[in-house]
């Protein structure tokens, strides 16, 4: 299974952090969120939700900010190129 995230070096900090104090075994890759985007779709809406989002007003939580990266990755990868 494959994990998108757009903090990849944050992200995999705590979750190596998370894994090394169980016996759980990690069943999933991290990937950066953008670059597979941009392989999911075409360049000029991969811009334009970068841009998007590196304006909009973020309240920084998990959830708002993973329900923002659902929500472009459906945008980006549903509308016609």
């Amino acid at each position: 299974m494959l994990v998108l995230t757009d903090g990849i070096d944050w992200d995999r900090f705590w979750i190596e952090q998370l894994f090394d104090v169980t016996t759980a075994i990690r069943r999933f890759e991290l990937a950066y969120f953008w670059r597979s985007l941009a392989t999911a779709s075409d360049r000029q809406t991969v811009l334009r939700l970068r841009r998007a989002a590196e304006t909009a007003t973020r309240r920084h939580r998990a959830q708002a900010d993973a329900e923002l990266l659902r929500d472009m990755w459906i945008v980006a990868t549903t509308n016609p190129h």
